[in-house]
């Protein structure tokens, strides 16, 4: 998703291996690198996530990977417009947000952020890291009849403040 052109955000919402949409949908905070090893270590096993603080032992090994796919994301053009959304309340004057989707496959582990560490992000608890490297579909298209449960789904809170 995109606002005014300025800031993007990345959700998921997770398929079946058919691809077809999952019955209770709810998107998730992808993350796809900025976090540390720990960090996928500690959602492997359950544990909550820490992901807006640090200890001074922390290794970041896996990010090289996270920002060759943060890149790979970023020069993806070829997204498919899902909707475009204009916003106008006393909070956010004439914001525009412009939501595209694309089918990503990788390993990846879903987990939930630290209580403390929620305050600060903000959001929904549940995150999902993305631990390899990944590959894009853009060839899938969603079906018209789940645009709106898509819609739905997506906690825009995550976003706005």
């Amino acid at each position: 998703m995109k606002i005014e052109k300025i800031k993007t955000y990345y959700l998921a919402l997770e398929l079946n291996e058919d691809k077809s949409r999952i019955k209770f949908l709810q998107t998730k905070r992808v993350a796809f690198d900025g976090f540390n090893d720990q960090n996928i270590i500690s959602c492997l096993q359950k544990d909550s996530i820490e992901l807006a603080s640090y200890r001074t032992d922390t290794t970041f090994n896996h990010d090289v990977i996270g920002t060759n796919n943060t890149e790979l994301i970023n020069s993806n053009v070829q997204m498919t417009h899902l909707a475009m959304l204009k916003i106008n309340s006393s909070f956010f004057s004439n914001q525009k947000i412009k939501i595209s989707y694309t089918l990503i496959r990788a390993h990846y582990c879903k987990g939930v952020i630290a209580d403390r560490d929620l305050e600060i992000i903000g959001g929904r608890p549940e995150v999902i890291l993305i631990i390899d490297e990944l590959s894009i579909d853009n060839n899938y298209r969603v079906l018209p009849s789940d645009e709106l449960e898509i819609l739905k789904a997506i906690d825009f809170n995550t976003f706005m403040f």
